[in-house]
């Protein structure tokens, strides 16, 4: 993230951040993945993507950066100021301070043991709503082989990132950071808390250069309904482990041959 100053205020500002940012065009986003596992396969013998829940992710952060709250001390001054959503114009100060001392008595967030109950209640609400597809620009990264595609043992697919977006929805790259923003409930919107949850992640991760897509459904949805059918044109490449066995580099090339014609089959150790 370097030294560039965040507009937290502007609920565009992820969007300013990617247009003044150095990241070249992509046209073709990229998933490692193990063979040897039969969730994985279906990306080619189904044709599928998965978007995973956030509550399957290693990092804890990811999808759920640190929240801040009014404090005690704040309270009063915060309801004050949603007196004048809740009541009628023509309310009164004493109108306005029943209000305030009704939400600071009843208020969850006068007491933190309801505060945090209720946060990891909607945070699992969430997780059970939304996925996130994780895909990178960088098919040739040793860490990336090492970590999600089995040691180089494993494969991994190039998607055409137009035709992906339109049956997931628009990529976009992580920023990554060592000071997490802070969802401030009650201050931002539904946008800027959506966007430093979904694309901020810790400096750790950078070796992943991710861009992830991701999808909110209105109800909660089962592990089969997170995967979604993709057209095979959308498969354009298919990168070979250096070290993949021979049965399943077979395996692979007959998949590609009757699915996907038009995909070029690569090698990780040779990319021409």
């Amino acid at each position: 993230m370097g030294t560039y100053k965040f507009n937290w205020l502007s609920p565009d500002f992820y969007s300013e951040y990617v247009r003044n940012g150095d990241y070249p065009e992509v046209r073709v986003l990229y998933k490692y993945r193990s063979w040897n596992n039969p969730l994985h396969r279906k990306l080619l013998t189904d044709c599928v993507v998965y978007l995973a829940s956030p509550k399957s992710f290693e990092d804890t952060y990811d999808c759920h950066v640190p929240e801040d709250f009014p404090t005690l001390i704040e309270l009063p001054k915060f309801f004050y100021q949603k007196s004048f959503e809740h009541l009628p114009q023509s309310a009164t100060k004493y109108d306005r301070f029943l209000f305030v001392l009704k939400r600071c008595k009843e208020s969850p967030l006068a007491n933190r043991e309801k505060r945090d109950t209720l946060s990891q209640e909607m945070h699992q609400k969430y997780c059970q709503r939304f996925g996130v597809l994780s895909l990178t620009a960088d098919p040739y990264n040793d860490k990336m082989w090492e970590k999600y595609a089995d040691h180089h043992k494993g494969i991994c697919i190039g998607y055409d990132k137009e035709i992906l977006e339109k049956y997931v929805g628009g990529a976009g790259p992580v920023v990554y950071t060592n000071n997490l923003p802070h969802v401030r409930y009650f201050v931002d919107d539904v946008m800027v808390q959506h966007c430093k949850n979904t694309f901020f992640k810790e400096m750790r991760w950078r070796f992943e250069k991710e861009y992830r897509m991701h999808k909110l459904w209105n109800i909660d949805v089962s592990e089969n309904e997170r995967n979604i059918h993709i057209p095979e044109e959308a498969i354009v490449e298919i990168i070979l482990g250096s070290q993949l066995p021979t049965e399943n580099e077979d395996a692979i090339r007959n998949i590609a041959v009757k699915k996907y014609p038009k995909a070029k089959i690569l090698n990780e150790t040779n990319r021409n």
